[in-house]
Formats: C-alpha cells, sequence, structure tokens
C-alpha cells in the first residue's frame, strides 16, 4: 500500500505537453482551459436541450390534457390524439405521452390489451421516473394485464405499485392501486387481503 506522502501521479496534456504532480494527496487539476470549456458548453447543451423540450408546444398540449384528465376524460383524449405522431419526440416526451394516452383510454372505458401505447412509458419511467410516475405506470400496466385476463402479472404490477407507498405523494392513485389489487384478491378467496385492501384505501380516499 502506498503511502499518501510518497504518491505521485503523473497527467499527460496534449495541449500543453507538459506533466502535473499529484503531491501529498493535494490533486493539482490537470483538466486544460480548452477541456473545461468543452465540458460546460456539453452539459450546457443538454440542460437547453431538455428545457426545450420540456416547453414545447407538445408539452404544452400534454399539460392541458393531464389538468383535464379527471374530470373531462374524453376531452383529453382528443387533445392526445391531435398531438402529431412527429412531434413526439425524445424518451420523456414519448413516455408521458404514453403514460397520458393510456390514463386517458382507459378512463373513457376503452380496454387495451396491448402495451403498444404503454411501452415507452414503461421503458422510460420505471428506471427513470418518480415514485408517482412509477406508481401510475404500474398502474396501468396492471390494468392492461387485468383487460388480457393475466391476473398474476397485474397482481405483480399492483404489488409493485403498492411497494411505493412511503414515497408516493399521489394517495388517490394509490387508493385505486389498493382497491384494484385488493379485487384480484377476492378472485382468489383471500377475503382478508381483500378486507385490508380496501380499508387502507378508503383511509386515502
Amino acid at each position: 500500500m502506498f503511502k499518501q506522502t510518497n504518491l505521485k501521479l503523473y497527467f499527460y496534456l496534449s495541449d500543453f505537453k507538459k506533466f502535473y504532480n499529484v503531491i501529498s494527496g493535494k490533486i493539482i487539476p490537470y483538466f486544460s482551459t480548452f477541456h473545461v470549456e468543452n465540458i460546460i458548453v456539453m452539459l450546457v447543451c443538454v440542460m437547453v436541450l431538455v428545457a426545450c423540450e420540456r416547453n414545447s408546444q407538445t408539452w404544452e398540449q400534454m399539460d392541458i390534457a393531464e389538468k383535464l384528465m379527471n374530470e373531462k376524460p374524453d376531452s383529453s383524449l382528443v387533445i392526445l390524439e391531435n398531438i402529431p405522431t412527429s412531434d413526439i419526440k425524445g424518451k420523456e416526451t414519448s413516455a408521458r405521452y404514453a403514460l397520458l394516452k393510456s390514463m386517458a383510454l382507459d378512463k373513457n372505458y376503452i380496454d387495451t390489451t396491448t402495451f403498444d401505447i404503454l411501452q415507452p412509458a414503461i421503458d422510460y419511467y420505471i428506471q427513470n421516473g418518480t415514485p408517482d410516475e412509477k406508481l401510475t405506470t404500474y398502474y396501468y400496466q396492471g390494468r392492461i394485464y387485468q383487460n388480457q385476463g393475466d391476473d398474476d402479472s397485474a397482481m405483480q404490477s399492483f404489488m409493485n405499485g403498492c411497494d411505493l407507498k412511503q414515497s408516493v405523494t399521489d394517495s388517490l392513485l394509490l387508493a385505486h392501486t389498493l382497491v384494484a389489487q385488493g379485487t384480484l384478491y377476492l378472485k382468489q378467496y383471500k377475503t382478508t387481503e381483500y378486507i385490508h385492501n380496501n380499508m387502507a384505501a378508503a383511509k386515502l380516499y
């Protein structure tokens, strides 16, 4: 094991053709100004691209659709269906559109049995979403499994959603998830679990 006081590392910079030392644990910056500026420019570009994506007309339309989702789901669906496919660009935008479209279809009693619409949300939000986004994705994933008649997979989706109960803020959706899971328990004649879920949901409504 090397002693820190004797540690010497040399970094070669092609810009300046010289070496820098790391002595006594003190690191002398080895990035040239050119390198630092490049990194800063790249970071700024990424931030600008994300900001532009979220401030696009597509996002504004999705904002309106989301606000109308509970009170006027039919209007929400119309707005979403009028967004040109060519305007849905980027993983985050695609994920949000997919989730909102799945929500609108479900709330308009249009049962889907495939993941063609929801899949971008599953691919993005399960790994990168907030707890609420993950819960929403799991809930509608479970609803599609229910439409398929695949109760086991639906149960797993609802369980994954309920596992987030300590970190989510959308208590209404959590209640819906508990009720949906409870319905599956009842089909399995697990009345104790069914009652437990519905009582837990009642406290959230």
